[in-house]
């Protein structure tokens, strides 16, 4: 599994958010990963814009659900309905 790094999620951020503040959907990011137990910061950072397709709505959705159990955003992001593992889940983020 790669590492994913905070500048694959500026990257991101900009692609998934092009008109809105990168920093504050950044701040709203970052209320996932404050916990020692919120584990993976960056990947569920990719995986909660990924699921949100540009929706703000989605987004505070998806923060809320890694809060309760992060598994479930990366699992939601990162395998196809078959539970097969998709070979690279962040690509249509830019992040290669």
């Amino acid at each position: 599994m790669k590492k994913y790094t905070k500048d694959d999620v500026i990257i991101a951020v900009s692609k998934i958010f092009p008109n809105e503040s990168k920093d504050c959907i950044l701040d709203l990011l970052n209320s996932y990963g404050i916990k020692d137990y919120e584990y993976e910061k960056e990947r569920v950072h990719l995986s909660i814009l990924k699921l949100s397709m540009g929706d703000t709505n989605k987004l505070l959705q998806y923060i809320q659900a890694a809060k309760g159990d992060y598994r479930d955003v990366l699992s939601l992001a990162e395998y196809d309905k078959d539970g097969k593992e998709i070979f690279n889940p962040y690509q249509e983020l830019g992040i290669n």
